[in-house]
């Protein structure tokens, strides 16, 4: 979980630096507020049509 914490994070990082990865889309806010020592909580969506 360790390595993965910190994977997320550096994406997180390139991402709100402007970098396109993985279709991400970053709102207004591109304040970086999230503590790095702390546990990652994923939750899934699914959308149907």
């Amino acid at each position: 979980m360790d390595e993965f914490r910190k994977n997320i994070h550096s994406v997180k990082e390139r991402a709100i630096s402007g970098e396109f990865l993985y279709n991400s889309f970053i709102g207004p806010d591109t304040t970086n507020r999230v503590d790095k020592n702390k546990d990652v909580n994923i939750h899934n969506i699914i959308i149907r049509g």
